[in-house]
């Protein structure tokens, strides 16, 4: 918006402009005026006329005391005023300044007509000092400068112009010259003034964009500033910074306080140790640093300070320092759960290698097995049963079979387990395995049990979940030692709302809830990472494959398990079972099962087995019960001995796991080409595995190690359930 100047030099002002110079003007008016009682007193004490003329000075003292208290009213109400200065303030200033030079150019006129040399001299200087205050006073107004000096010259020059005499209208032609002097000094002044106001002006407009500009930088990137004045020591931040925290947005503008309350005790000592380096930096280098500053309601957040020194005294030592700082307390929370993501792929990842190693041993383990227990019974049938040898080779079998147990255990952590899925009671599990845990868990420790009422099913292999239960049962009795104490074993109930917060990695669903907790020796934090990794122990003695087993039916169930654990305080293992809404299955018991009619007579059976010592071992076995085995070491082969004798094969026996074409590739190949020919499959792994990636075409299934009794069942229920009466081959 524009005004009109009224006085001022340029014709059209801006508002900003008007009101500065309005508020120049009246600022310097106020000490100029007070010349004009000055003047008054000099004119009473030192002139003649005015000295015996007390009315007249009298009237002339009131004069100059009322033209003196108008200017300053005037100038002062300008000064009060906080907006934008009207323009009739301004016109009243103008008057009043023009009224009072014409009352002093009249008495100079009436002093030079009727008083005393010495009076008009005293008057002059007077009028002279008037004249210097007008120029401090009224300098960057000049058309009001310039009517107010010749208001005062021209009254005083007239009398001098009327005498007639040379010299007196010499005198009067030098007092016109001195006004017509100063108004041209105060010309060039004012236009000087001019110039620099709107230099200024300029200058304050970019520095005010530039400010402007930076605060919306640094408003859209996120960023906050400081400023850091060592001496004297004060802190300036701006208010994202405590308005971040919580507190007032005047919490650090300035703080002079300490500013390590505010960060957190473990980064105290970074934070000291990076502002020593940065105050002793002699290239004002800029440095970063991340701190945790507490917040109002006691909680920390995360801030990245970037900053340099920017003022140094003459000595080279800072003296301040400034920079910008940025919250990253969602970057932090992100890069934490990053590496916990991290952390948890790797552990899988880790554990997937160790399941494969696990499950590969294990069924390279049983094929050696196979082949020693079959050798077994085929020695034991070759001896009398009275015979002394008959309980040591008993006995050595039992041993293959624990293997085999340990075997298990390997194929359970690995997932290739064998499970037979029915709904039950975990309660009533643990109710039937008391008196059994009682006895695991030792006559100097208490087994209490705090079983939930009503506890829903869970699904799952009952015998797999039991030996959870006896496992961390024996494991919570040997924490415990010699040590009397009590184990509980507890059962309850997690809402799907509560899994799903604190176990995220399991599927929303209501989960039963088993704690066996102890009071033994606890374990370390270090005991803790590795107490599921397969072979891991802490015991002399121990096999490392418990835990590891138990970690493994659970995640196959579909579960979780996990431990809490202090040193010289206990442990508490905490497995997660899904629940499962129906009600728990009838176990079918022997005598309601129908055996199947097994087909009499010699059978001839294809054996396909990569190891030797199987086909050679499990051939016997066959042919040592009046059949007739065929054996090869590959799935090529016996496609070859089919397609040229087919009608004298009545079973395929068929290893899974060997080089080139394996179980499966042949298993189809056999099924595309003779469907009619049922094959009985043999691994390391459960029948379960192998069920589901056999798409349901086999016939049969034989875990090994497998016994001779074992192997005869399997082959001749097969044959007889799979050929009907009209199809039966008949025998030679």
């Amino acid at each position: 918006m524009k005004q009109r100047s009224i006085g001022f030099q340029s014709a059209d002002l801006d508002q900003q402009d008007f009101t500065t110079a309005c508020k120049e003007l009246a600022l310097r008016a106020r000490p100029a005026i007070t010349a004009y009682p000055l003047t008054v007193a000099c004119l009473y004490l030192l002139g003649p006329y005015y000295n015996s003329h007390k009315a007249l000075t009298a009237f002339i003292f009131c004069l100059a005391l009322l033209t003196t208290i108008v200017r300053w009213k005037h100038a002062s109400s300008i000064l009060e005023i906080t907006g934008p200065i009207p323009v009739q303030w301004k016109r009243r200033f103008d008057f009043a300044t023009i009224a009072s030079g014409v009352a002093w150019g009249f008495l100079g006129l009436f002093t030079a007509l009727f008083a005393t040399p010495q009076d008009f001299i005293i008057l002059c200087i007077g009028t002279v000092t008037m004249g210097a205050g007008a120029i401090a006073s009224i300098g960057n107004d000049h058309r009001l400068y310039f009517i107010y000096v010749y208001s005062l010259s021209i009254p005083n020059a007239l009398p001098f112009f009327f005498k007639g005499r040379f010299e007196s209208s010499a005198i009067g032609i030098v007092g016109m010259i001195l006004a017509t002097v100063a108004s041209y000094l105060n010309w060039t002044y004012c236009r000087s003034f001019w110039t620099n106001l709107r230099l200024n002006r300029e200058k304050i407009d970019e520095v005010a964009s530039a400010r402007e500009r930076l605060e919306m930088v640094v408003a859209g990137s996120n960023l906050g500033t400081f400023d850091w004045q060592i001496s004297p020591l004060e802190l300036h931040i701006d208010q994202k910074c405590p308005k971040l925290l919580g507190y007032p947005p005047d919490k650090f503008a300035p703080f002079a306080g300490d500013i390590y309350s505010f960060v957190a005790p473990e980064d105290r000592k970074i934070l000291r140790e990076k502002l020593v380096a940065l105050l002793k930096c002699p290239e004002s280098k800029t440095h970063e640093v991340e701190v945790r500053l507490k917040a109002v309601d006691g909680t920390f957040r995360w801030f990245a300070f970037r900053g340099r020194v920017v003022q140094r005294d003459l000595s080279g030592r800072s003296q301040r320092v400034a920079g910008t700082y940025q919250d990253i307390t969602q970057e932090k929370v992100a890069q934490t759960r990053m590496e916990e993501l991290q952390r948890q792929i790797e552990e899988s990842e880790k554990l997937k290698t160790l399941g494969v190693l696990a499950g590969g041993v294990a069924h390279d383990f049983n094929n050696l097995l196979t082949a020693f227990v079959a050798n077994i019974e085929l020695a034991r049938m070759g001896i009398e049963e009275s015979d002394e040898a008959q309980q040591f080779l008993n006995e050595a079998k039992n041993s293959a079979l624990s293997a085999a147990e340990l075997c298990d255990q390997l194929l359970a952590y690995a997932g290739k387990g064998k499970y037979e899925i029915v709904p039950f009671s975990l309660n009533q599990a643990v109710g039937e395995l008391a008196h059994l845990l009682q006895v695991s868990a030792g006559k100097n420790h208490t087994l209490k049990l705090e079983l939930a009422k009503e506890l829903p099913n869970v699904e799952g292999d009952l015998s797999q979940i039991r030996q959870i239960i006896l496992n961390l049962l024996t494991n919570a009795a040997e924490s415990m030692g010699e040590k009397s104490g009590t184990i509980l074993i507890e059962t309850s109930v997690s809402k799907a709302d509560d899994i799903q917060t604190l176990h995220p990695d399991l599927t929303p669903n209501e989960y039963v809830h088993l704690v066996v907790k102890d009071e033994g020796c606890g374990m370390s934090s270090e005991v803790l990472e590795k107490m599921f990794d397969p072979f891991f122990t802490t015991k002399f003695t121990g096999r490392g494959l418990g835990l590891a087993s138990v970690l493994g039916i659970a995640k196959n169930h579909g579960g979780k398990i996990y431990a809490d654990s202090e040193v010289n305080v206990g442990t508490a293992f905490h497995v997660l079972l899904p629940v499962c809404k129906s009600t728990p299955l009838a176990v079918e018991t022997k005598a309601e099962q129908e055996s199947p009619e097994h087909r009499r007579g010699p059978l001839t059976v294809l054996l396909v087995d990569d190891e030797v010592s199987v086909r050679i071992v499990v051939k016997n076995l066959i042919e040592q019960a009046g059949h007739q085995a065929i054996a090869v070491s590959g799935g090529e082969q016996a496609l070859e001995m089919l397609t040229s004798d087919r009608k004298s094969i009545d079973l395929v026996l068929l290893d899974i796991i060997m080089p080139g074409m394996d179980g499966y590739a042949t298993l189809q190949a056999i099924k595309e080409n003779w469907p009619d020919l049922p094959v009985v499959l043999s691994s390391g792994y459960s029948e379960d595995n192998v069920f589901q990636r056999a798409q349901g075409q086999m016939q049969g299934f034989l875990k090994k190690p497998y016994s001779r009794a074992q192997l005869l069942e399997t082959v001749e229920s097969t044959v007889a359930g799979h050929y009907s009466e009209g199809k039966l081959r008949k025998t030679a």
